[in-house]
């Protein structure tokens, strides 16, 4: 396997659409990147039952257009047990860092 430039974009969702974007370092020459980034999106209360966190891996291409996704994962309310369980500490501490770590899905 090639080594690969890699990169990750976290995004706030709601209904399949983009509210807000972050984008982290790039991780060159890496088969195995590990990213400690921190995300931080100020959202009204009401909103937080509808809106979820994706966070998309990607191998860095020249142009935006070469980039090609590796894997993502996501955390929100809607979703299986341990994710949920994540986004409801994140709820119950605003404004406080909950720290987890999550293996991407491919």
């Amino acid at each position: 396997m090639n080594k690969q430039d890699n990169t990750t974009d976290a995004y706030l969702m709601c209904d399949g659409r983009h509210l807000k974007k972050s984008k982290t370092i790039i991780k060159k020459g890496d088969l195995n990147p590990e990213f400690d980034e921190t995300f931080a999106f100020d959202i009204q209360s009401q909103k937080l039952g509808s809106v979820y966190f994706r966070v998309s891996l990607l191998n860095a291409g020249k142009t935006k257009e070469g980039n090609r996704l590796l894997g993502r994962v996501y955390i929100g309310p809607n979703l299986d047990a341990d994710l949920h369980a994540r986004w409801m500490e994140m709820i119950q501490l605003p404004r406080k860092q909950v720290t987890a770590w999550h293996k991407i899905q491919g």
